[in-house]
């Protein structure tokens, strides 16, 4: 008996050292790396509602944005904007694939066919990347919208790069407060739900639109196509795609798309995209385009969106209009940029 005691002891000590990285004593201490890993497998889409608030810092001045969000295990969304006043009232709708934002009262529907992530969402496809950039540790545990949360920071170990801290849904994996830093340490953005409610169902109407008889459906003429590998690169551009021969380190290519919109506002252009893991590089290329008139917008036909601190740097090289567009250090950014040339002929 007393033997199968101690084997006992022996297997709940050695259950505890795999998670928390040390075995138990006084207290557990919760290996990063570890909790990542369980996040990245438990963090499963849920149906879920509550009142969101992103604060945005730029040249010492902050833009805050709050709004009534929905989300369904489908990956359908609804927000209804609360600030700033000026947007007041407007809705947006995704089915994740589409998105309406429904403006003006419902007199305007402006309609894009593609959905970005939002910038606190962590891509987990590249999980072994940025655990091979970042160091991970647990700084201990805090209350979201009366819900426990593991405080998560994100180091990385080259210092051009930007910083994180989350703060994750210690029974449900859900990031309920972020916060992203600039290389120099100062705060760049914070995201957190003021309010936050699991729910098992959601009302599909919510994301239905049912609009007004005189609601005008403005398309903003933006398409994407891609992904694309380095290798499959489309040769219809118009202009070679030209790429970096420098990196910086725990850099790679993810992937390309193909933006495509109307001539007024830069008609084709090429986005490669490079990742560590949790930094993002843009590079956009483009061939300049002169035209003569503009089309009028409708009064109306223009959401609402709030401003990404971000660092921008533009080249010409050749033909080839090219703008990097990161969080990184903005020397860091700027050698990359300039180890873009023309080919030689």
């Amino acid at each position: 008996m007393f033997a199968q005691a101690i084997l006992a002891m022996l297997v709940l000590t050695q259950t505890i050292s795999a998670f928390c990285g040390v075995p138990s004593g006084k207290g557990c201490k919760l290996d990063g790396v570890q909790l990542v890993h369980e996040w990245a497998k438990k963090g499963v889409p849920r149906s879920y509602s509550g009142i969101q608030k992103a604060v945005f810092i730029y040249g010492g001045k902050e833009s805050v944005w709050v709004w009534r969000i929905w989300r369904d295990a489908a990956g359908r969304m609804r927000t209804e904007l609360i600030e700033p006043e000026t947007a007041k009232g407007n809705v947006v709708i995704s089915d994740g694939k589409t998105v309406w934002h429904i403006v003006a009262g419902g007199k305007v529907v402006i309609q894009s066919r593609d959905v970005f992530k939002a910038p606190w969402d962590v891509n987990m496809e590249r999980l072994d990347l940025l655990l091979q950039n970042y160091r991970v540790n647990v700084l201990g545990k805090d209350e979201v919208s009366e819900r426990e949360c593991y405080i998560i920071s994100f180091e990385p170990y080259h210092g051009f790069n930007p910083s994180r801290k989350v703060w994750l849904d210690s029974g449900i994996y859900i990031p309920l407060k972020v916060e992203d830093y600039n290389p120099d340490g100062s705060l760049a953005w914070r995201m957190e739900y003021q309010e936050f409610t699991l729910s098992e169902h959601i009302s599909p109407s919510l994301f239905q639109l049912n609009l007004p008889k005189e609601s005008k459906v403005v398309n903003t003429g933006f398409s994407r196509r891609g992904p694309f590998g380095l290798s499959e690169l489309p040769t219809d551009l118009g202009f070679t795609p030209l790429l970096p021969t420098w990196l910086p380190p725990g850099y790679i290519f993810d992937k390309a798309f193909v933006i495509e919109m109307p001539p007024w506002r830069g008609g084709v252009s090429l986005q490669l995209i490079y990742t560590n893991g949790l930094g993002v590089i843009s590079v956009f290329e483009s061939k300049s385009i002169k035209v003569r008139e503009r089309p009028q917008q409708h009064r109306y036909g223009r959401q609402p969106m709030f401003f990404m601190p971000q660092g921008i740097v533009h080249r010409r090289v050749g033909d080839v209009n090219v703008v990097l567009v990161s969080r990184i250090s903005r020397s860091v950014l700027e050698r990359m940029a300039s180890s873009i040339t023309a080919p030689t002929k």
